[in-house]
């Protein structure tokens, strides 16, 4: 638990505002899986610099992403052009980045507080830690036994999206690269 709150507040500072805000068509975002269980730790190093990073940016919404080169493996991007899912060689740990419209369903924009409040609903009680900036917002907990990051961006015209799962026991392992990749999430 100390180490989410610890690696949250890091991304949580490190964090500043989208430079990037284009004006996307219409789109549903595509809901995340809650299936992912054990990620192979062959390809992780201690240290940030060890590895490899490989970088996605999504050609509709304008947001990038580094990731860990060897240890996640981009999945085609979605059908709708909202983002992509990256899984570990074992098809087992996943991070997935997408894009949303900022439109409810009646058109009108989400204030940032709403869908931080709407998306901390999706995870209930089993949430350790959480905060929202001025553009941004993160949740952190351990679901189903898998520890859970989120990242979202906020522009008036969209939320950019991040979630890692991540098995409990590979946390201090992969602790230094998922401070990268969401410190690299723009």
């Amino acid at each position: 638990m100390r180490l989410s709150i610890f690696l949250f507040l890091l991304i949580a500072i490190s964090c500043n505002e989208a430079s990037q805000t284009p004006t996307p068509p219409a789109t549903t975002p595509t809901p995340w899986p809650e299936d992912a269980t054990k990620m192979d730790t062959s390809a992780a190093k201690t240290t940030s610099d060890e590895i490899k990073y490989d970088k996605y940016c999504n050609g509709r919404f304008g947001y990038c992403i580094e990731y860990m080169a060897g240890v996640f493996n981009p999945q085609p991007e979605s059908d709708n052009g909202d983002g992509r899912i990256f899984t570990s060689s074992n098809d087992e740990e996943t991070l997935r980045v997408y894009g949303a419209l900022n439109l409810d369903a009646e058109g009108y924009n989400i204030p940032l507080e709403k869908k931080f409040k709407m998306d901390q609903a999706t995870y209930g009680s089993s949430i350790s830690y959480k905060k929202l900036g001025n553009d941004f917002f993160v949740i952190s907990g351990e679901k189903k036994g898998k520890l859970y990051y989120q990242k979202t961006i906020g522009t008036p015209e969209s939320f950019y999206t991040s979630v890692l799962l991540l098995d409990k026991e590979n946390s201090e392992t992969f602790k230094l690269q998922s401070e990268k990749i969401f410190e690299t999430f723009k």
